[in-house]
């Protein structure tokens, strides 16, 4: 192990216990003053967004679907996943409009989700999709411990990607065409992929451990020991991943990481407040030695952020699957009542706030008010940036990291960057929503008729899907404004699940601030 992992762990491991407040009142909106909104000005339906929003992760499930399953073309698909190492990989979701499962995306996907759940849980209880939401995070989160089936091995996704993109055809036909899916795995030197893996299993253990009729303390218990797991084989064995290709390892790659560091704090953070809320809520006095527990994950990540060598602190170009840096930044800002270390917090609080600045007055805006910024090589899914740097402006609202005039400035900025994706301007991007949505998102099971054939006639076509991707939020135009609602266009027509997951925590949180809730 590298001297500088070592000197983190051992700097957590003999540090001192937490004094004070609990991790759960540290999240309370008393300590935040953002001044909640009693009208709704932007004429969209949110609540109606939000429910849409859930239905397209529905329809990217892989596996058994369940009785309760709401979209009426598909069916059960890959069932068989795992079956060339002798064990059940079924399950998760397709993480675009192709059908291998890469992990590492869908993760990230899940914990921003299982953030967005947390910090508004009163939004998506008042619109009725309470139950839905939690259904639409446990989903990939069984997947993801049945990925993780002994100490030091990780099944980080399935699937060939020369053979997957070689065939447009629904996942519920790929048995009839015989199509390979290999499993993925790491035993250690893959510390992205279990970092992630790690935060988004401990994000699920918070929301179901969460008081209410939907608590499920057994399943929150199963999702909190497989991210402590995950956690030691991040740390224990550092590295990057080897990126999903074709089933001989030497094909074209997608979802390469930049770096494994981020992925290593980021987990670390998620666990700290997943331990601490969990399992040392309201401890006090001399119960406070126990919190060593909980506090060893912050520390760690603490240590790793105040590293002189360490690029915690550089400013990111955007909040991505590959780069994680604004929610280290934001969730050691949400943590800071438990460190008496005003350094950490200035350099935390400096890289997002110029973060902010370059996203609100220097990067381009559309006339709909979306910010791209094609110079950083960021047009590329735009819609899905500026969904998730909305939300990074919402939380450095709620945690306090903007001033009063940065905090109005901030909000009216994100919640334009929503209101333009759901089509203030002359269409939406969102499938089955607003005015003029898109009808042909990159997408095989949408494009594809349920019965008969598919393939390149379907994909040549001009016609629109034969099933509607209820919820897509589609890659969005160029820097230019250009965007053309057509199949083949992976570049501003396809949809990923980690597209939506920013849109769909800033249609929560608008929900919160913007009463009255209208159901669907």
């Amino acid at each position: 192990m590298a001297l500088f992992h070592i000197l983190l762990i051992a700097l957590a491991v003999f540090s001192p216990s937490i004094q004070g407040r609990s991790i759960e009142e540290s999240s309370e909106d008393s300590l935040h003053n953002v001044e909640k909104r009693t009208t709704t000005a932007s004429g969209f339906n949110y609540a109606d967004a939000l429910h849409k929003s859930i239905l397209f992760y529905e329809a990217q499930r892989s596996g058994v679907l369940p009785a309760t399953n709401r979209i009426p073309w598909r069916g059960d698909s890959a069932v068989d996943d795992g079956s060339d190492v002798g064990i059940d990989l079924s399950g998760g979701w397709y993480g675009a409009g192709d059908h291998v499962k890469f992990n590492f995306p869908m993760s990230f996907a899940v914990t921003i989700l299982g953030w967005g759940l947390m910090e508004y849980w009163d939004a998506y209880e008042a619109a009725g999709e309470l139950g839905n939401m939690l259904d639409s995070i446990r989903w990939p989160c069984e997947y993801l411990i049945k990925c993780h089936p002994s100490a030091n091995k990780y099944y980080y996704g399935v699937g060939d990607i020369e053979i997957d993109h070689s065939q447009w055809i629904r996942p519920e036909d790929m048995d009839d065409y015989n199509m390979i899916r290999p499993s993925w795995s790491c035993t250690g030197q893959c510390s992205d992929v279990t970092g992630e893996a790690a935060a988004a299993l401990a994000v699920c253990a918070i929301n179901f451990n969460k008081t209410s009729s939907y608590r499920d303390q057994t399943f929150a218990t199963q999702c909190l020991d497989k991210a402590r797991s995950l956690y030691d084989m991040t740390i224990f064995s550092p590295g990057k991943y080897t990126p999903i290709s074709n089933q001989y390892g030497n094909g074209t790659v997608q979802y390469p990481s930049s770096r494994y560091d981020d992925e290593m704090a980021w987990a670390g953070l998620w666990l700290f407040l997943a331990t601490g809320t969990e399992e040392y809520h309201d401890k006090s006095g001399d119960d406070l030695a126990n919190f060593n527990g909980a506090y060893y994950y912050f520390n760690v990540s603490n240590n790793m952020f105040m590293s002189s060598d360490y690029a915690l602190r550089a400013k990111a170009k955007t909040f991505s699957w590959d780069d994680k840096r604004p929610g280290v930044q934001l969730l050691l800002w949400k943590c800071r009542y438990f460190m008496n270390n005003t350094v950490y917090e200035n350099k935390a609080q400096k890289k997002i706030n110029s973060m902010m600045t370059d996203w609100i007055d220097t990067f381009a805006r559309l006339d709909t008010g979306l910010t791209i910024s094609s110079n950083l090589g960021l047009d590329w899914g735009s819609n899905g940036h500026a969904g998730r740097m909305a939300w990074v402006a919402m939380m450095a609202n709620k945690y306090d990291l903007s001033d009063a005039s940065e905090k109005a400035e901030r909000y009216a900025w994100a919640k334009q960057q929503i209101d333009a994706i759901l089509g203030n301007g002359s269409h939406s991007y969102m499938v089955g929503f607003g005015n003029n949505p898109p009808q042909r998102p990159h997408h095989r099971g949408s494009s594809c008729p349920t019965t008969g054939t598919c393939g390149g006639p379907i994909f040549n076509s001009l016609d629109p899907n034969a099933n509607e991707l209820t919820g897509a939020v589609v890659g969005g135009p160029d820097v230019n404004g250009t965007y053309v609602d057509l199949l083949k266009d992976y570049k501003k027509n396809e949809v990923t699940v980690y597209y939506n997951a920013g849109v769909q925590n800033m249609l929560a949180a608008l929900l919160h601030y913007e009463p009255p809730y209208e159901g669907c």
